[in-house]
């Protein structure tokens, strides 16, 4: 049997998989009723891979429908909560628990607690904390904090960078610093709310020799022992109360935030969308069991019961889905073909075996190839094997007849004693000969 061993590169967010096609001038007068579409709301049973997408659809109206199939990730959020740190009886540092400490201000101005807050992880190394805080002095005044990181690092990267440290003051703090990330503030703004209203102060990065990062992680608030994070800030501005502008100099500070994080895992997905000629549709989600998410992801796989000619079938290619996979996906497809149950129709089965950053994975669909399927007038058109589970291109039996006239030291055909190559192949199309 002939093998096609093909590679790809190509990597794909959303694909997607369809089996009919439809015009606006189908449309049975003003219908605006969706189809009904009938799916399994969840697929598998913690197996690494997942199934053909399969789906029904029907329209009251009598129309054709449309049945699409889109397969996706759903990932959870990056972002964690900011929440008040819970010292217990840790105070370590400061009088109070608070969220900011301010210093070089009058005592009454220095603690402030959490109302709420957002921090926001990038890829490309930034991150972003936006939140709201009061004076825990002064309940009415307060502040909306904006603050922008850069060049976020790993212990590795940044301890390998002259006189950088990490900071762990309080008790039971520091020992997972090797596990922490570490950032720069870039810029950051304190914009007064309340009673402070009218109190603005910029923010920079604190030390300016960048000794100690902005820290994240189980402890690196230097507050307490939960994941959350903590940095120093210099402060320039004013600070206003009830319109009393308050006297400060060479201002500086401490963010403490815990952080609560989504640790749910991603989730493999179809969408399935039913359309009619009426533009009406309707949409379900399809949640698949899979027990890995990552390495090769096939997505594009047909939807169960799509036709295919022999050429359309020649022609597909496996398109893929990364998911914290960056490297090209290799992979080897071949093919069996049997009958449909009463029908001379063949169902197709195509199997693929790929590998992608160390992972393996097989898949496995099938297609139904109409018996009756006139090949496209093409330069490469679809050849079968005689034994009728294989398809293969023009140029794989071009290649095994060359081959078979050269060991046979014929240049024809029609030889006595060469025509037994229609043992091997058996040609369904011309070569352009009979094309108008």
């Amino acid at each position: 049997m002939l093998n096609l061993l093909l590679k790809s590169t190509l990597l794909l967010a959303l694909v997607l998989s369809t089996k009919a096609f439809l015009s606006q001038s189908d449309c049975n007068g003003n219908d605006s009723t969706p189809p009904v579409l009938n799916v399994a709301t969840s697929v598998g049973d913690g197996f690494c891979g997942y199934p053909q997408p399969e789906a029904a659809a029907s329209d009251d109206s009598g129309e054709m429908v449309v049945i699409t199939s889109q397969l996706q990730i759903s990932t959870p959020s990056d972002a964690c909560e900011l929440i008040q740190p819970d010292l217990g009886s840790n105070l370590c540092l400061y009088a109070y628990e608070s969220c900011m400490m301010l210093f070089s201000v009058p005592f009454v101005y220095s603690y402030y607690a959490l109302d709420n807050g957002e921090w926001i992880p990038n890829s490309d190394g930034t991150a972003q904390i936006s939140a709201t805080i009061h004076s825990i002095s002064y309940p009415n005044g307060g502040f909306i904090i904006q603050a922008n990181f850069i060049d976020g690092m790993t212990w590795d990267e940044w301890s390998s960078i002259p006189y950088r440290f990490f900071k762990a003051d309080c008790e039971g703090v520091g020992a997972n610093h090797p596990d922490w990330m570490y950032y720069v503030m870039s810029d950051a703004t304190l914009v007064g709310t309340g009673d402070f209203e009218g109190s603005y102060f910029n923010l920079t990065h604190s030390p300016v020799n960048q000794a100690y990062g902005y820290q994240v992680g189980l402890g690196a608030n230097n507050y307490s022992p939960e994941f959350g994070s903590g940095g120093w800030f210099n402060a320039d501005g004013i600070l206003i109360n009830n319109g009393d502008t308050i006297p400060t100099a060479n201002i500086h500070g401490d963010f403490m935030f815990k952080h609560e994080c989504d640790d749910s895992q991603p989730e493999l997905q179809y969408v399935y969308t039913a359309s009619d000629p009426c533009e009406n549709s309707t949409v379900a989600v399809q949640s698949i069991n899979t027990c890995d998410i990552h390495g090769p992801l096939l997505a594009n796989m047909p939807l169960a019961g799509t036709v295919f000619t022999p050429c359309q079938l020649d022609e597909w290619q496996p398109e893929w889905l990364s998911y914290n996979c960056d490297e090209p996906v290799d992979y080897t497809l071949s093919y069996a073909m049997g009958n449909l149950e009463d029908s001379n129709d063949h169902l197709v089965t195509v199997s693929i075996d790929a590998m992608a950053c160390s992972i393996a994975r097989s898949y496995q669909f099938s297609v139904i190839v109409p018996s009756d399927s006139e090949l496209p007038c093409h330069e490469s058109p679809c050849i079968a094997d005689v034994n009728g589970d294989h398809w293969v291109t023009s140029q794989d039996v071009m290649e095994v007849i060359g081959n078979f006239l050269t060991e046979n030291e014929a240049t024809d055909l029609n030889q006595d004693g060469v025509v037994n190559v229609l043992d091997l192949i058996v040609v369904i199309a011309s070569y352009g000969t009979m094309c108008d």
